[in-house]
């Protein structure tokens, strides 16, 4: 099994331990291969709440990079250790947003990422992964009016090119349901055909995340509404992620994920160097 995202302690939402420590969590839960996702946003009018990362136990501004340095040097040092028993891949989770283009260009340009996962975090530059401002967004706009801004966020993240993974691609569900009907947020027109069908023609990757589960949802996300109307647009590449915050959620219901993919006669990707591979194992 896998778990392809995960944020260590560089990221300052997540538990400040050591990435080791999740190699050997992930060797006890059976996993043959993990991917660490650090956060990294970059949008402007949040750039008070967002732009940090942890780095030995201390907060540092994003923006100056020089702290991938640290990150890639920590990672390559444990693929070489674990590298008979583990596969260890080098990623970050970026927040997508119109105007983030360049910036992630010349990243990927620097540093030889494995993946980059492309999240939709916000709207309104107000955080949609938040319950507290999420509230804000749920109150501000109808059911429809959200599913809109959101896909059309989607639609440019697609179409930048930039990401070898798209990350909870519903991640509206988390907290749209505290204010709508599940058949409210599960919609699917022309728009959103045609944005399904750019991701096939991309050869982008969904990930399979299970963050919903230990929310108390469910559903994967994306839903089955979603994943089913996403393989009726060709797509047939997924990667399994738990969105782990800390040691205990690595791998978090990988099990169910992997059930789901079986079940369509499906298997999950490995990645490296933006280059995937079917798992034949599973």
């Amino acid at each position: 099994m896998q778990d392809y995202h995960i944020h260590p302690g560089y990221s300052i939402d997540a538990a400040d331990c050591p990435l080791k420590d999740y190699c050997e969590r992930a060797l006890a839960l059976n996993l043959k291969e993990i991917a660490f996702t650090t956060h990294f946003e970059a949008e402007p009018e949040r750039r008070h709440l967002d732009w940090f990362v942890r780095v030995n136990g201390e907060i540092r501004p994003m923006e100056v990079d020089e702290w991938l340095k640290f990150y890639f040097a920590e990672i390559e040092k444990l693929k070489e250790e674990y590298k008979d028993r583990l596969a260890i891949k080098i990623g970050l989770e970026v927040g997508y947003f119109e105007g983030i283009e360049e910036k992630i260009s010349k990243l990927k340009e620097k540093y030889p990422f494995d993946f980059l996962i492309g999240s939709i975090h916000t709207l309104d530059h107000l955080a949609i992964s938040s319950k507290k401002e999420a509230y804000q967004l749920f109150v501000r706009y109808s059911a429809e009016e959200i599913i809109n801004k959101y896909f059309v966020r989607l639609e440019n993240l697609v179409k930048s090119g930039l990401f070898e993974v798209i990350g909870h691609l519903d991640l509206f569900l988390r907290y749209g349901l505290n204010f709508f009907e599940l058949e409210k947020l599960l919609v699917f027109d022309e728009k959103i055909r045609d944005i399904f069908y750019l991701i096939k023609q991309k050869g982008q990757i969904i990930e399979f995340n299970t963050s919903a589960l230990r929310r108390g949802h469910n559903f994967i996300h994306p839903h089955q509404f979603y994943f089913e109307k996403l393989l009726l647009a060709g797509i047939d590449k997924f990667v399994i992620g738990s969105d782990a915050h800390t040691l205990s959620e690595l791998g978090y219901e990988s099990q169910k994920a992997l059930e789901l993919l079986k079940k369509y006669n499906l298997k999950p990707v490995s990645l490296a160097r933006g280059k995937w591979v079917i798992w034949e194992d599973f």
